[in-house]
């Protein structure tokens, strides 16, 4: 939760002192990107996607926990294959709405987690959800066939 407890260890010794510092752990290698989003799924269609950004080059947490900076991306030019993913991994644990958090470089994409209440105290979060809601929504859920960011919105927001 917003990079508290994470430490890049580059040794024994480190290693060691971040585990003893955290009740609950994990170790992982880092993975090298070039981007990360946060994609908000909403019944298996994409809502909105959240670029993010680093405060600065050398940090490996770029979330706003850490000083990053975070942009909408407009739906004609959403990373489809990261879309795509992020939409399989909360089918995949039956969630209905979260927002997925996704790295990766020109190659490949890992979902990092789906975060079942995404800052829901933030006002772009509560805006986010608020769209979906009109007076005729109809609900379909839709396979992954669709190349383009039209197959993937939700039908609240066509």
């Amino acid at each position: 939760h917003a990079a508290v407890k994470f430490y890049v260890c580059h040794n024994v010794t480190a290693a060691r002192k971040a585990i003893r510092r955290c009740r609950v752990w994990y170790a992982s290698p880092i993975i090298p990107k070039t981007f990360e989003y946060r994609v908000f799924v909403f019944q298996d269609h994409v809502v909105k996607i959240i670029r993010r950004y680093p405060a600065d080059p050398t940090q490996i947490a770029w979330n706003a926990a850490e000083g990053g900076l975070t942009k909408r991306i407009l739906r004609t030019s959403w990373p489809i294959s990261a879309a795509k993913i992020c939409i399989e991994a909360g089918r995949r644990f039956g969630l209905d709405w979260y927002a997925a958090d996704v790295i990766g470089d020109a190659e490949n994409a890992y979902v990092l987690e789906l975060n079942t209440a995404p800052g829901l105290a933030r006002q772009e979060t509560i805006q986010t959800f608020a769209d979906l809601f009109t007076d005729d929504v109809v609900v379909r859920k839709n396979k992954l066939t669709g190349q383009t960011w039209q197959s993937l919105i939700h039908p609240s927001l066509r």
